[in-house]
């Protein structure tokens, strides 16, 4: 992959990471000087619904099973091309499609997963989210990130990521749906990134608009939410500086510092409970990055934005809960913590 930048970008670089950080933390200034808006409203008040022809048409029988259908031609076209691809493959392009999936759908993705469908039912969007994060959703996680930087085999990783799926469906039936998000890696991440999606049901079923930095304040994905975005982010930082030349124990070394170090930073700044939410935008802010550089600039932009949503996220949860002047003191170490990320992330995206 050659995305180094040309001969005297060092100052292009500098100028870029200037400008992240003025966007990042303009937006966490901006927030500063006054409180969020209306913050004691619940979630609710910030849908809008759809026009009821569109709803309606949206709703029809059919489509559910359309879509599913749709969804399982899509896996099996997806594994077929890792299968028949010549050459070195990049694995880490299926997480940057789940998360851009689930940035466009969000909820709705529950009741149209191709596992459901192969399993002979769905779980209600809310409750799916309500599920959580679990820890071996984490572990899952990193022997999938470590199997798409290390095996670049087409027919290997098409086979492992096909064995993974039905190992996935065999546990979820031995428990209800609803637990999904607590082992399998890719629903988790799906139900991360999806507060940030526009679209999701109100509580009559009415599908509607929505505000995502409201909707990712008021989610509750678990502790283990951190550690799932770190390992994303270790996903994304390896990915884009390791290639076929890299011998797997170099890989796997590097992976597994980037995961400690962007833990470890995450950690920190998320100190309190209910800041967990501002993880959603890092987590598809690094997702989204995973396969490698498309359209440059615009996934460059698009990281930035996603760490200035973090930090309205983290502005509205803290608004809520403390006067404005608390409220800033408790925000300081997450603050710390998502300019860190945007720097260190646009330092690597843009010269490896």
């Amino acid at each position: 992959m050659n995305t180094q930048l040309p001969p005297g970008g060092a100052l292009g670089l500098s100028a870029l990471l200037a400008v992240a950080a003025a966007v990042v933390m303009g937006t966490a200034a901006a927030l500063s000087v006054r409180a969020a808006t209306r913050p004691e409203l619940p979630p609710a008040r910030w849908y809008r619904p759809l026009p009821p022809a569109v709803s309606a048409a949206i709703d029809r029988a059919v489509t559910p099973a359309a879509l599913r259908a749709l969804a399982l031609v899509v896996v099996a076209v997806l594994l077929g091309a890792l299968a028949t691809a010549d050459g070195p493959v990049r694995g880490g392009v299926l997480v940057a499609a789940i998360t851009a999936a689930s940035l466009i759908a969000g909820p709705l993705l529950s009741e149209d997963d191709p596992a459901h469908s192969v399993e002979g039912g769905s779980t209600p969007a809310s409750n799916r989210s309500a599920a959580g994060v679990g820890w071996p959703a984490v572990v899952w996680l990193v022997g999938l990130s470590l199997l798409v930087l290390t095996v670049d085999d087409g027919r290997v990783l098409a086979a492992c990521l096909a064995g993974y799926g039905l190992a996935q469906i065999g546990m979820t039936r031995r428990q209800a749906p609803a637990g999904r998000t607590r082992h399998d890696a890719v629903a988790a991440l799906a139900v991360v990134c999806a507060p940030l999606a526009p679209l999701d049901r109100m509580r009559d079923g009415r599908l509607a608009w929505r505000n995502p930095v409201v909707s990712a304040a008021h989610a509750t994905p678990g502790p283990a939410t951190v550690w799932l975005t770190a390992v994303v982010a270790a996903l994304a930082l390896t990915g884009a500086r390791v290639d076929e030349t890299w011998p797997p124990l170099a890989t796997v070394t590097l992976f597994a510092l980037s995961a400690a170090v962007s833990g470890a930073v995450l950690r920190a700044g998320i100190i309190r409970p209910f800041f967990v939410g501002a993880a959603a935008p890092l987590a598809a802010a690094y997702g989204l990055q995973a396969g490698g550089p498309w359209l440059r600039p615009v996934d460059l932009l698009t990281f930035v934005a996603l760490h200035a949503a973090a930090m309205a996220v983290l502005h509205r949860q803290a608004i809520a809960r403390h006067d404005p002047r608390t409220a800033r003191a408790v925000q300081f170490p997450a603050r710390l913590a998502i300019v860190t990320s945007v720097l260190a992330g646009l330092a690597v995206f843009t010269t490896a």
